[in-house]
């Protein structure tokens, strides 16, 4: 139950909408400031990391 219920809410907090510039340079959206809405009707994948 306890289970259940910590999907529920991870996937109703889980599907909020941002906007962050792409700093790839290779990426064909590179300096446009994109997010969730930006790929509509698209499956996407997200990484959030830094190298350094």
């Amino acid at each position: 139950m306890t289970l259940l219920l910590l999907l529920l809410i991870n996937s109703l907090i889980g599907q909020y909408n941002y906007s962050l510039e792409d700093f790839n340079s290779t990426s064909n959206n590179y300096e446009n400031f994109v997010g969730p809405s930006y790929f509509e009707n698209e499956i996407t994948m997200h990484y959030f990391g830094s190298f350094t």
